[in-house]
């Protein structure tokens, strides 16, 4: 989804944010914090990503290059570590 402002009057402004907060509201409970750690380099990586049907979550490629933990933290405070992700699926040729 891509947003793009000019030329928006105060009114304007006033429905997109309306309509923003609506988005939010509705899709809030779907998004997912993701911690993406190597444990050999130390390196630490932040991401998002969104729930799926079937409790697949879609991320960025990124995130999950070169990690071997990953820890999840759900909208509604859960936290789902390393050992209860049953399985990860990378395209990384693509």
């Amino acid at each position: 989804m891509a947003i793009l402002l000019g030329g928006c009057g105060k009114d304007s402004l006033q429905s997109l944010e309306e309509d923003l907060a609506g988005v939010t509201k509705e899709a809030g409970p779907s998004v997912v914090s993701i911690m993406a750690k190597n444990e050999s380099s130390g390196e630490v990586k932040f991401g998002s990503g969104v729930i799926l049907n079937g409790g697949f979550i879609l991320t960025t490629e990124n995130i999950l290059t070169n990690t071997d933990n990953i820890t999840l933290k759900l909208q509604d405070g859960r936290v789902i570590n390393d050992d209860k992700i049953v399985g990860m699926f990378c395209d990384f040729e693509t």
